[in-house]
Parts: C-alpha cells; sequence; structure tokens
C-alpha cells in the first residue's frame, strides 16, 4: 500500500490517465487513438494506465509563523 492508502493497482481509471488519449484544449474532452474524441472521464477495455499523466498534490508549506526548535551545538 501506498502512503495515500491505495495499492498500485488502484488507478482511477479514466481516459485522462491513458496512455492512448490525448488533451484537447480544455481538458473535458479526449482524443483517444481508439474510440476517437471522448470525455475526459471516458472508459474503455483498452486503457493502459500512465502514471506521467497524474498531477501530484502539492506539498503542504511550512507556516512561517511557527517558531523553529533549535538544535544544541
Amino acid at each position: 500500500m501506498g502512503r495515500n492508502g491505495k495499492n498500485k493497482h488502484d488507478v482511477d481509471k479514466a481516459c485522462i490517465y491513458c496512455e492512448n488519449a490525448i488533451p484537447l484544449h480544455d481538458r473535458d474532452f479526449m482524443l483517444c487513438q481508439r474510440k476517437g474524441v471522448v470525455g475526459s472521464g471516458f472508459l474503455c477495455r483498452h486503457f493502459s494506465y500512465d502514471p506521467l499523466k497524474r498531477v501530484p498534490v502539492p506539498r503542504r508549506s511550512i507556516r512561517e509563523d511557527l517558531p523553529l526548535p533549535e538544535l544544541p551545538e
């Protein structure tokens, strides 16, 4: 299991993450090599997950007003 509680097999199966699809200008529609123009949530049997299409969640930043602990020398 990963840090987010999902296995590597628990991916969101949708055209937006498929290696056979290319996003169109508004990302609501995809150009699929197999099916043509489809919605980004569409799923067909030729789905093949492409991890490079997933946009990672940005890391949380450290608040500036919190005091940092001082290390003894």
